[in-house]
């Protein structure tokens, strides 16, 4: 009876000293694995974003000139630090805040998506409802160029009606 529990003890240690490294790599793992899963995205390589009000929708992410977005404010909010929004010809009215470092490019005409600010006029109208454009935040590289800027109008704290920058350096 002797050998038998000698033998069980042996034999249990051998398969619990086996176990023991196996179940702590597994469990080194799994926790990987879960650290990963919610780890944060890292954000898009810095791309071009389309804009056309005729054509456009307002779903998806912009990338495609075939695809463009509706309004210009659903493109800011799927922009990414550096991107570039090409916008098509047209009048649109919006009143926008730029603070992740981006840069609204106008003057484009949807079809082949070549540039002519004299030929094609993108404007931006706000409809007399606040500043029409506003920088905020200290990112660089924010931008805009290829606009006519109307319809603003400046707010009883003094800010801007066309454009204003607040803490920005577009």
């Amino acid at each position: 009876m002797e050998n038998y529990k000698s033998f069980q003890t042996i034999n249990g240690g051998r398969i619990w000293r086996m176990c023991l490294p196996i179940g702590l790599a597994f469990l080194l793992i799994v926790i990987f694995f879960m650290i990963m899963g919610k780890a944060i995205p890292a954000s898009a390589d810095p791309g071009t974003l389309y804009v056309d009000w005729a054509t456009g929708s307002d779903t998806g992410n912009c990338q495609s000139p075939i695809a463009p977005c509706e309004t210009i404010g659903y493109a800011i909010g799927q922009a990414v630090l550096g991107d570039d929004i090409f916008i098509a010809q047209g009048t649109y009215t919006e009143n926008l805040t730029i603070n992740n470092g981006i840069a609204l490019m106008g003057g484009y005409e949807a079809e082949s998506w070549t540039r002519d600010i004299a030929n094609y006029k993108t404007i931006l109208d706000g409809n007399q409802s606040g500043s029409v454009l506003t920088f905020q935040g200290s990112s660089e590289g924010m931008a805009l160029d290829g606009f006519t800027v109307t319809g603003g109008k400046a707010t009883s704290g003094g800010m801007g009606g066309g454009i204003t920058v607040d803490g920005a350096s577009p």
